[in-house]
């Protein structure tokens, strides 16, 4: 592996998770972290939270938005909507050309298993030899004018 994770003493997610207030939509956080996920080439998913405390306008408002700027030139992984386990298996296959979304609430429990389900089918997204080369690369420090 090469780049930023190998470059930063071979810390290497393998995945993100971007969390999503269904009651304030998209704010600059969101955004933010998933341009962080983008650029350190670091394959993310999505939870929509708050579900419980939420109209099914305002849900769908959100969901709207995600799937524009997902699917949109900076990202170029459309949205994949996981409503059930069998969702959760293909969302786990397909995690690196499609962003998985998933409505949760912590409150009520709703769909917390389908986010399991969909945890437990993940692959690891480097080799074995590739993390062993990521922990191996000697950390970069440069300092202009020194």
């Amino acid at each position: 592996s090469s780049g930023i994770n190998a470059e930063y003493g071979g810390h290497c997610p393998d995945y993100a998770a971007l969390v999503v207030n269904s009651k304030q939509g998209l704010v600059g956080t969101f955004r933010e972290h998933l341009g962080l996920t983008v650029a350190l080439k670091v394959i993310s998913f999505v939870c929509i939270t708050k579900t419980d405390e939420t109209s099914s306008t305002q849900i769908r408002r959100c969901k709207l938005q995600i799937e524009s700027i997902l699917k949109g030139p900076a990202v170029k992984r459309p949205a994949l909507l996981v409503q059930s386990p069998a969702d959760a298996e293909r969302a786990a296959q397909k995690i690196k050309t499609r962003t998985p979304v998933f409505q949760v609430s912590a409150v009520t429990g709703d769909n917390l298993p389908l986010l399991q389900h969909f945890l437990s089918h993940l692959q690891p997204a480097l080799s074995k030899e590739e993390r062993i080369a990521a922990t191996r690369a000697e950390p970069k420090f440069s300092v202009d004018g020194v």
